[in-house]
């Protein structure tokens, strides 16, 4: 199950959001932090390019429908 980051955008932000207020890792903008979201959410983050230290965020790869219903019931 796949969605577009830029239609879902507010639901992306949401989920983004409470992913900050209770990380713990590196504080540095890089793909350890975009592997820890994906794996706290059970997903994938499909990041086609970047720009300077920042992501061009394309689209949220669900791993199974199950994780793709959590993630919208909780942030919808």
């Amino acid at each position: 199950m796949r969605i577009c980051a830029r239609t879902n955008r507010q639901l992306y932000r949401r989920a983004k959001d409470d992913f900050v207020d209770h990380y713990t890792g590196p504080r540095m903008p890089g793909e350890y932090f975009w592997e820890a979201f994906g794996e706290a959410n059970g997903m994938r983050v499909i990041i086609p390019e970047w720009r300077g230290p920042y992501p061009v965020v394309e689209a949220l790869e669900f791993n199974t429908e199950a994780d793709y219903a959590w993630f919208m019931l909780r942030y919808s």
